[in-house]
């Protein structure tokens, strides 16, 4: 039997009081079979409504079996965690960050990436070969993404709407520009954490009036996309707890 009084909700019981004791809500995340939880979410709690919620976790790779627990916050405190296991798969090829996902469907390309490291190579008189001097850790990745940009709805119902296409390159261009690190992803397991360098640029087809357009941006590698120290410092995380 619960007392519920519906008075705008549906909780019942001792929820009230279990949520006066309450302040937040943390959301972890780690590999199954690992020990470091990446803090993922935050959620603060001031009445029992606050504990019903949905989140979405795009930052996690292609074909992993995550942990995620769910954790019961006083001030600083952690409580017990409530933990359940996901494995993560989808299909397609993402551009994402916290609150923002992109998917690329069609004419996706990856163009060349290179590799990037620091090295001096010295050509001193009196000598036949040069020196080469290695003394930087530098080793990062560029490269560029490119596809057909495609309206919401396209999976399901197979339609091109001129308008809504336009809109939807106008918001994947915003996004792109807005200057915040994001991760790149697919289902061949592959993850970036990136920064977007360069100019996208558009390439239409002009056998389907304009209509059509594809977009390539290139971008420099600025971190680990599975190191909660980069995630955080890119904002990408709350918090390193």
């Amino acid at each position: 039997i619960m007392d519920a009084d519906f008075k705008g909700n549906a909780s019942a019981g001792n929820v009230n009081q279990i949520t006066s004791g309450i302040t937040g809500i943390r959301v972890k995340r780690r590999v199954k079979g690992t020990f470091d939880w990446i803090t993922i979410k935050e959620i603060p709690v001031e009445k029992s409504e606050d504990l019903s919620f949905v989140i979405t976790d795009n930052l996690n790779a292609y074909n992993t079996e995550y942990e995620y627990a769910f954790v019961p916050m006083l001030g600083d405190v952690e409580g017990n965690y409530i933990i359940e296991s996901i494995l993560s798969k989808f299909e397609g090829v993402f551009i994402c960050d916290t609150d923002t996902v992109f998917k690329f469907m069609a004419g996706v390309e990856y163009n060349d990436n290179a590799v990037n490291q620091q090295i001096g190579v010295f050509q001193p008189y009196n000598r036949q070969f040069p020196v080469i001097v290695s003394n930087s850790v530098l080793q990062y990745k560029t490269g560029s993404i490119g596809g057909w940009v495609l309206p919401e709805g396209f999976e399901t119902n197979r339609t091109v709407d001129r308008i809504a296409l336009t809109k939807e390159k106008e918001a994947l261009l915003k996004f792109l520009l807005n200057k915040k690190p994001k991760i790149i992803k697919d289902m061949n397991g592959n993850s970036w954490l990136v920064y977007f360098t360069g100019n996208p640029t558009l390439s239409y087809d002009n056998n389907y009036g304009q209509g059509m357009v594809k977009v390539n941006a290139e971008w420099t590698e600025v971190g680990d996309p599975n190191d909660k120290t980069d995630l955080y410092e890119n904002g990408l995380i709350p918090t390193k707890r």
